[in-house]
C-alpha cells in the first residue's frame, strides 16, 4: 500500500510537473510570440525613427541651404547697395566736375573775348591816333618846307639903318620891296594859323575820342571784373 501510495504520489508529482512544464512551455511560447511582436514593433519603430531622422537631416540641410542663401542675399544686397551708392557718388562727382569745367570754359571764353576786344580796341585807337598824328606832322612838315621854299630871304633892318647916305636909294628900294611882300606874308601867316587851329581842333577831337575810348575800356574792365566775381561766386557755390 505504501508502495502504491508512493507511486501514486510520484505519479501525481510527475503529472503536476508535466502540467507545470506544459503550462510554462505554453507561457514561454506566448512570451516568444509576444517577444516577436515586440521585436517587430521595435523594428518598425526603428524604421520610423530612421525615416524621421532622414527627414530631420534633410530639413536641417534645407535649413542650412536657406540660411546660406539668406546670408548670400544679405551680402549681395549690401554689395549692390554700396555699388549703387558709389555709382551715384561718381555720377554726382562727374556732374559737378562737368559743371565746374563748363563754368571755367565760359569764364575763359569771356576772358579771352574781353581781352581780345580790349586789345583790338586799344590797337585800333593807337593806330588811329598814330595815323592822325603822323598825318598832322607830315602836313606841318610839308607846309614848313613849302614856306621855306616859297618865302624870299628877309633883309637885315640893322644893316639898312647903319648904312651910309650913299646907300639911301638902296634902302628905299628895299623898304618898297618889304612893303610889297607884306600882304603875301600875311596871307601865309593866316593860312598857317588856320592850319594850326585845324590841327589843334583835330588833336582835341582825338583827345576827346581817346578819353571816350578809355572810359569804354574802364567800363569793359568793370564788367569783366563783375563777371569774374560772379564766376568765382558760382565756383564757390559749386565747391560747397
Amino acid at each position: 500500500m505504501a508502495v502504491q501510495q508512493g507511486m501514486s504520489a510520484s505519479a501525481q508529482a510527475a503529472l503536476r510537473l508535466r502540467r507545470l512544464l506544459a503550462k510554462q512551455t505554453q507561457e514561454v511560447k506566448e512570451m516568444e510570440v509576444e517577444l516577436q511582436d515586440r521585436e517587430a514593433e521595435r523594428l518598425h519603430l526603428l524604421q520610423l525613427l530612421k525615416y524621421k531622422e532622414q527627414i530631420l537631416q534633410q530639413e536641417s540641410f534645407a535649413t542650412e541651404r536657406l540660411r546660406a542663401a539668406l546670408y548670400s542675399a544679405k551680402g549681395c544686397k549690401q554689395y549692390y547697395l554700396m555699388l549703387c551708392v558709389l555709382r551715384s557718388w561718381r555720377d554726382a562727382t562727374l556732374r559737378a566736375n562737368s559743371r565746374r569745367g563748363l563754368a571755367q570754359a565760359k569764364e575763359q571764353g569771356v576772358e579771352v573775348v574781353l581781352r581780345h576786344a580790349c586789345g583790338a580796341l586799344a590797337m585800333g585807337l593807337r593806330q588811329l591816333v598814330n595815323r592822325r598824328i603822323a598825318d598832322a606832322m607830315h602836313e606841318l612838315w610839308l607846309h614848313a618846307a613849302a614856306k621855306r621854299l616859297q618865302s624870299p630871304q628877309e633883309p637885315n633892318p640893322a644893316y639898312c639903318i647903319a648904312s651910309s647916305d650913299m646907300f639911301a636909294g638902296q634902302v628905299i628900294d628895299s623898304d618898297w620891296a618889304l612893303q610889297s611882300e607884306e600882304p603875301y606874308k600875311l596871307d601865309e601867316v593866316a593860312e598857317y594859323e588856320a592850319l594850326v587851329a585845324r590841327l589843334h581842333s583835330e588833336l582835341r577831337w582825338e583827345r576827346s575820342r581817346r578819353e571816350a575810348c578809355d572810359k569804354a575800356l574802364e567800363t569793359l574792365r568793370g564788367s569783366y571784373s563783375l563777371l569774374l566775381s560772379r564766376a568765382s561766386a558760382q565756383k564757390n557755390i559749386l565747391k560747397v
